[in-house]
């Protein structure tokens, strides 16, 4: 069960020991919060977002609500009942735009040449695609989102609690460094990064080891394929 607003509040003042401060505990709970999301994006806030393209248009807005995107973005044909994979695939991701403009020069031009998208970019958080379509797509865009501000004294944090303890040190960090108590703001500022053992060459907890974790969970065991011959 995770862990709520007001719980976290409780475990901050028992160190911060200041029950006038509850406007700056309670923001600083969320930046670290935030911070947490955005370091390590977690299953939770991940998401599809479904993107219609239209014929000969370049350029497809993504919601200010993205915080990443997973590559690749995927290409659908609507018009193919079967998930026959000639259909519906990755599009090759060109990693600058003056690739993309190398091969794009005037997308937008009175008369363009269309095709079967094949590539794309990202540019001023849009979606750049090549060729220019020929008919109505789709793209499938697997996006990480932002997290929801902790506001209510119930609302729950989308992490275990075996990460109480970061988050506590995250918001202590904070609000000890606001009233310039530097010694204690960097103490827990430590206790954030690598949890309370510390150090010592090693990933053993704090928000490394929880971006370690999610990490390893998102991308798998390292496996390789049989050789048949």
């Amino acid at each position: 069960m995770a862990t709520t607003l007001a719980t976290f509040s409780t475990m901050v003042k028992e160190v911060y020991k200041r029950t006038d401060k509850a406007t700056e505990i309670d923001r600083a709970l969320n930046e670290t919060y935030l911070e947490m999301i955005a370091a390590t994006s977690p299953r939770k806030t991940q998401d599809q977002i479904y993107r219609p393209v239209v014929i000969g248009r370049e350029e497809y807005p993504l919601p200010e609500t993205v915080l990443r995107i997973n590559h690749p973005i995927r290409l659908i044909d609507p018009n193919v009942a079967s998930n026959n994979s000639s259909s519906h695939h990755p599009l090759k991701f060109l990693a600058n735009k003056d690739e993309y403009d190398r091969i794009e020069p005037n997308p937008n031009a009175t008369t363009v040449i269309t095709g079967r998208p094949w590539a794309y970019t990202i540019w001023k958080n849009s979606i750049l695609i090549t060729d220019l379509p020929d008919k109505a797509y789709t793209l499938e865009v697997n996006i990480g989102g932002v997290g929801t501000k902790l506001v209510a004294s119930i609302d729950e944090t989308i992490f275990q609690e075996t990460w109480d303890e970061t988050h506590k040190a995250g918001a202590l960090a904070r609000l000890f460094a606001l009233i310039d108590l530097s010694d204690k703001a960097d103490l827990w500022q430590r206790i954030y990064r690598y949890g309370f053992a510390g150090n010592e060459g090693l990933i053993t907890g704090g928000l490394e080891l929880l971006h370690q974790t999610t990490r390893d969970l998102q991308d798998g065991p390292f496996m390789v394929a049989n050789n048949p011959l």
